[in-house]
């Protein structure tokens, strides 16, 4: 099967230090050192990604709790996944502590098997937005018979 991890990452002993190196500099680029001055990312909505292999396609799942459908925009260009959007919640009387996230969010994910794009489909329910992507017959595996 294809993965999203480049193959030398999957075999080399060290590929929980990629990943973690990754990790790293993922929250180094979201953090506040690297936010305009006067921007509180404390409060800065960001929705977890799962991307899950099957045979026929790629599965991308999003948490995106108190985010309507029509407040999501899901994109595909070239080999690049994009998922975009906005999370609001209106202050009400009596609130006190507020510590939900909010704003816009921009999730952007290379995608490296070829994919039937005319068959992508997304769907939200209960606050995980479900993504399929198909793959593309070249992508699919095969089983090569041996003739004697």
């Amino acid at each position: 099967m294809y993965s999203l991890v480049p193959t030398h990452w999957q075999q080399s002993p060290l590929s929980q230090r990629h990943r973690d190196t990754y990790s790293l500099l993922e929250n180094l680029c979201n953090s506040s050192i690297l936010a305009p001055l006067g921007t509180d990312t404390s409060q800065v909505f960001r929705p977890s990604l799962d991307v899950r292999e099957t045979e026929e396609a790629l599965l991308v799942l999003a948490e995106l709790p108190g985010v309507s459908a029509e407040n999501i925009e899901v994109e595909f260009h070239g080999d690049t996944l994009v998922l975009s959007g906005e999370k609001h919640r209106e202050q009400q009387e009596g609130d006190h502590w507020l510590e939900s996230r909010q704003g816009s969010f921009r999730r952007s994910l290379k995608i490296a098997i070829p994919v039937n794009v005319k068959e992508i489909e997304a769907r939200l329910a209960d606050g995980l937005l479900t993504i399929r992507l198909p793959k593309a017959e070249a992508a699919l595996s095969h089983q090569i018979e041996i003739q004697t």
